[in-house]
């Protein structure tokens, strides 16, 4: 129940939003409404005087924790959708606690497309939990071509995909067939202890100047000082490639 209370409550809280889309062009394109993360919109068509008289418009439910029963005393469904623009589709886009993004049309809550990167559960069962995902506009991609609107995540087992926001097809150009597979980078930062199984993505990644920028979770640090080390990584949004990292230490 969880999973399906909170996608109503999204829902509730977004309808007014999504109900006067075609007014903002630019949607909702980032996990905090702007690159600023202000989380606010200028629509004012839900207004103190009629919030509480708003109704259920659709709800929709992941049905993830039905495929992974095992799982679901460790999920959390924490997603912020994001909003397309029209160019980009325009469809309201989330993810899953099992990493699995998808698609839905804003005004029926009707799937569009889904992707599944398919994680690796680790052994010891751990939080999972999808925050959002990003957008970017590649314009190093000809108009009109797959993957230049496109869709970016970290799964829950350090990967990085890579989707075309119209259609949820991996991007080919980016990583290995569309992925980009950080665990060697954790591995060999950290050799003493690569802790696969708590070292986790979760947050939505940002994207600026066409880099992606993100960091992890580490749910194992407070119980093992060889825990891997909360470094920041770059990668380059076209192909994946790492840029740089960062770590404070």
């Amino acid at each position: 129940m969880p999973g399906r209370l909170t996608a109503l409550y999204l829902v509730l809280s977004l309808a007014g939003y999504t109900a006067a889309a075609a007014e903002n062009s630019d949607g909702w394109p980032y996990y905090g409404r702007d690159p600023g993360g202000a989380r606010h919109s200028e629509l004012t068509q839900i207004n103190a005087d009629n919030v509480d008289r708003l109704e259920p418009a659709w709800s929709y439910r992941h049905g993830d924790l039905e495929r992974y029963p095992e799982r679901r005393a460790y999920a959390g469904y924490h997603v912020t959708p994001i909003l397309l623009p029209e160019k980009a589709g325009g469809a309201l886009v989330g993810c899953t606690p099992f990493s699995r993004a998808y698609a839905l049309d804003p005004a029926t809550g009707q799937e569009r497309w889904s992707h599944d990167p398919g994680i690796e559960l680790s052994p010891v069962a751990t939080r999972l939990k999808c925050l959002g995902v990003a957008y970017f506009h590649d314009t190093r991609v000809s108009p009109g071509m797959d993957c230049e609107h496109r869709i970016i995540w970290g799964t829950h087992d350090r990967r990085i995909v890579a989707v075309d926001a119209l259609t949820g097809e991996r991007c080919a150009g980016f990583g290995e067939g569309g992925a980009t597979d950080v665990n060697p980078l954790i591995e060999a930062s950290h050799p003493a202890q690569p802790d696969p199984a708590g070292t986790t993505f979760s947050a939505p990644p940002v994207i600026v100047n066409g880099v992606i920028v993100i960091g992890h979770i580490n749910n194992m640090k407070t119980q093992s000082p060889d825990s891997s080390a909360g470094i920041i990584r770059a990668f380059d949004e076209h192909d994946g490639s790492l840029r740089w990292p960062f770590d404070s230490l």
